[in-house]
């Protein structure tokens, strides 16, 4: 895993923000009050947020999953709109490329296994069915400017 965690940290950096892995204490203090403003907690991966302003994605170190940072790297990079006004499924070929990206696409898959598309959970969908969402959301993931020809995770241009 810390392998996977490295290449994120350093494909961030790339991206123009940043990955940094934080002790609970000190990610519990960054989080009070329960509102601030400047941080987006991830409502279904405690332990990981974001502050979208600044690019940077923070997890609790003894609590980091890889599906949860890179879908919070998704809010960072992926997404010209902030979390509470994001539409996540625009740019889930963009998660699926960084997880491929990075070496980690089973334990991404794994991890999502909850994660619901349409009708049905990530988990539950056959591999076909899986195959066939995955090119088209990498194809929208290109066309949206977020992935390059060779899938290469790109950040948007916010505005």
């Amino acid at each position: 895993m810390r392998l996977y965690l490295a290449r994120l940290a350093v494909l961030c950096k790339k991206l123009g923000g940043e990955l940094r892995l934080i002790s609970d204490a000190e990610f519990t203090a960054l989080m009070e009050p329960e509102d601030n403003p400047e941080w987006d907690e991830a409502p279904f991966t405690r332990w990981h947020a974001v502050n979208w302003k600044q690019r940077l994605i923070i997890a609790a170190e003894k609590h980091a999953s890889l599906n949860g940072i890179i879908h919070e790297m998704g809010h960072v990079f992926a997404d010209p709109m902030p979390p509470t006004a994001s539409n996540e499924f625009d740019w889930l070929g963009w998660e699926i490329a960084v997880a491929k990206y990075v070496g980690c696409y089973r334990q991404w898959s794994t991890g999502n296994k909850d994660y619901c598309i349409g009708d049905m959970n990530w988990g539950e969908a056959s591999a076909r069915r899986k195959h066939e969402l995955i090119l088209d959301r990498i194809v929208e993931a290109q066309d949206d400017g977020i992935l390059s020809a060779q899938l290469r995770p790109l950040a948007v241009q916010r505005y």
